[in-house]
């Protein structure tokens, strides 16, 4: 998260036109959407309730079940969309 925290002094122009900036951020996003979704699996199972087939759809289940709000389930879905948003950047 510090690492990440460290790219946003970057102007968007400058971001995408950095590769290694840009490898940077997309792994670092990637180990923490991934952390993010092992956490929401996680509760859904020991909660004997069915897991979804896609990320998104797991982050708005264990809203559905009580363990976050809204405002939470919003702020986790844009942070699981952030890949396909960093790929987009790639290709400009």
């Amino acid at each position: 998260m510090e690492i990440l925290e460290e790219l946003k002094r970057y102007s968007k122009e400058s971001f995408c036109n950095d590769i290694k900036t840009l490898s940077i951020a997309d792994r670092n996003l990637q180990v923490c959407t991934e952390l993010i979704i092992d956490m929401s699996s996680y509760i859904p199972s020991k909660l004997n309730v069915e897991i979804p087939e896609t990320y998104k759809e797991i982050v708005r289940k264990i809203k559905d079940v009580g363990i976050i709000d809204e405002l939470l389930e919003q702020k986790l879905q844009e942070i699981v969309g952030l890949r396909k948003t960093l790929f987009t950047c790639t290709l400009m």
